[in-house]
């Protein structure tokens, strides 16, 4: 079975992500020393994980993967109703127009898979109900619907019922697929969040040994306080600015020289 991405950071993942943002933008203000630390590092490269970190904050961060999977299950949960319905009514009129013929009557529920329905509790469920349904759509043979319909039987009921047996079954493929396809979008998220983290993580850290003699560059790369600093400006509602937020955290590492400096 395939492992699930476990998510390798304590923050939570706007904080996370915005937090990196600010260390990529302070990082390449800083790339003309840093890159003498190594050979992957250069201007484009600073570039192109300010992209990457923007793209992860714009286009995954706000994305509901499980939104096609809920109107999927919401469709399914109202046909089933429908369903329920139809074929309550259509035993009620089985039982009316069949009442003189006992025998009859129990054969034909019988054959449709409607002996025990509703109470059974094979039809309370999604498999349940769709089995019923196959077992109506297959037995139903032309003879039958024609001895139901000569009886007072609408047909447009008979065909609605059939109707809904294969819709059914599509959606309840096709939430099925979606179940898959959810997960496998949820861990590439997390995939794609853990890979920034781990990238920016080894920033900090070189960075951070790097300025060791200047404590305002190297707070620039304390990624433990610039997302806590990140989260307290959230929760006040004054986060919205990463430049702003940015500079806040510069001026308060200079406040703050004797703070002792802590790497996460």
């Amino acid at each position: 079975m395939k492992q699930k991405n476990v998510k390798e950071y304590v923050y939570k993942d706007i904080n996370m992500l915005v937090a990196t943002k600010i260390v990529a933008f302070n990082f390449r203000d800083n790339i003309s020393e840093l890159s003498q630390l190594n050979s992957k590092w250069d201007e484009p490269y600073a570039n192109d994980f300010i992209v990457r970190v923007e793209d992860a904050l714009n286009n995954h961060l706000g994305y509901d993967v499980k939104k096609e999977l809920r109107d999927a299950t919401s469709a399914l949960n109202s046909i089933m109703s429908e369903v329920k319905t139809d074929l309550s009514v259509f035993k009620r009129l089985v039982n009316k127009f069949f009442k003189g013929e006992p025998a009859k009557k129990n054969e034909i529920l019988n054959v449709l898979g409607l002996k025990q329905f509703p109470k059974a509790g094979v039809s309370r469920t999604q498999n349940g109900l769709i089995k019923l349904l196959f077992a109506f759509k297959t037995n139903l043979t032309d003879p039958l619907r024609q001895e139901l319909v000569s009886k007072g039987i609408i047909e447009e009921l008979i065909d609605k019922i059939v109707a809904n047996a294969t819709k059914l079954e599509d959606i309840n493929n096709i939430q099925e697929v979606l179940k898959g396809t959810t997960i496998e979008k949820t861990n590439s998220r997390k995939a794609l969040y853990n890979s920034i983290y781990r990238e920016v993580s080894s920033i900090c850290i070189v960075a951070s040994a790097y300025f060791k003699t200047s404590k305002v560059k190297q707070d620039m790369f304390n990624f433990n306080k610039i997302a806590r600093n990140n989260y307290r400006s959230t929760k006040l509602g004054s986060g919205d600015n990463i430049a702003a937020e940015g500079e806040n955290i510069i001026d308060d590492a200079s406040n703050a020289a004797n703070d002792e400096n802590t790497l996460e």
